[in-house]
């Protein structure tokens, strides 16, 4: 579930030389990076919601030395993906002990099953899309928590990432009520999200890092054009990127896409920057001199 996104930010980096803020890389799901007690340190899901609703969650789910045994009456996942907020209320059999808002549709409820263990349910549209199981330190407690869910508790779980980064992330796809959800596991807290909204949530994310890119990399190219002492201004508008300076022709266009400028972006390798370009989603440039002349070209 995690968005494979270095790509971009390191390409973005690459381009704009004197980016000084790199494209971070994304979680997952919303939930699945949310943290996980024990040692170490925890992930974080990036989603303010849900790190409003962490803070407020009693202090007993940092620093249990050992696995928190879970409830005996499982709640497979099954259960309560795909309901609504009542059904999942009436099948966990009680009132969330913390509730929190996921953008402008969704929702989320927190319900502490024991004094170590937590679950948390995600809802878009009215409907839950992602369960996370956490508080349960130790490796041997995945397995159980696969279990109490109604996974197969050895399912085979690909690493991402450096598998020897704290809070290495492991994922899975598997099939719950004959619908693919995709499943990751941090440290030992379990997420099941239902794989058209992960999807989507990875999508959405991707779409956001290349915006920062963009950005980013406009912000590069006028200053490099500032400090070889051009008045120009560089702007990202949607997926145009915008050169304005009076020199600006399709000779210098050609130049810059090229790569056969001796003195202007002399420093930026053609293929790299074309592709930097396309990497993170530019469609199109310009090169006005601000009055009536432009010229133009398509990213391919």
């Amino acid at each position: 579930m995690r968005v494979k996104v270095a790509m971009v930010g390191t390409i973005a980096l690459a381009v704009c030389g004197g980016c000084t803020t790199p494209v971070p890389e994304t979680s997952p799901s919303p939930m699945a990076a949310s943290s996980s007690s024990g040692g170490g340190g925890a992930a974080t899901s990036g989603n303010p919601a849900q790190e409003a609703m962490k803070s407020s969650s009693p202090s007993t789910f940092a620093g249990v030395a050992q696995a928190a045994p879970l409830p005996t009456t499982e709640l497979h996942a099954s259960a309560l993906l795909w309901h609504s907020r009542a059904d999942v209320r009436r099948v966990v059999g009680k009132r969330p002990d913390a509730r929190g808002a996921v953008g402008s549709l969704g929702a989320t409820d927190r319900f502490l099953l024991s004094e170590n263990v937590s679950l948390m349910v995600e809802y878009k549209s009215g409907k839950a899309v992602s369960v996370l199981l956490e508080a349960l330190p130790g490796p041997l407690a995945v397995p159980q928590a696969l279990a109490w869910l109604g996974l197969p508790p050895n399912a085979p779980l690909k690493v991402t990432g450096d598998a020897d980064a704290p809070g290495a992330s492991k994922e899975a796809t598997m099939d719950v009520a004959g619908k693919a959800v995709e499943v990751d596991v941090i440290d030992s807290a379990v997420t099941v999200t239902d794989a058209k909204y992960a999807a989507a949530q990875k999508e959405a994310q991707h779409k956001q890092l290349q915006k920062v890119g963009r950005q980013e990399l406009a912000t590069a190219l006028e200053e490099n054009l500032l400090q070889d002492g051009e008045d120009a201004t560089v702007r990202a508008n949607g997926v145009t990127l915008r050169i304005t300076w009076a020199l600006c022709s399709r000779a210098t266009l050609y130049q810059l896409l090229n790569g056969t400028s001796k003195g202007l972006f002399k420093q930026l390798e053609a293929a790299s920057f074309v592709d930097g370009l396309s990497a993170l989603g530019f469609k199109r440039i310009e090169c006005s001199d601000g009055y009536e002349n432009t010229a133009w070209s398509p990213i391919q």
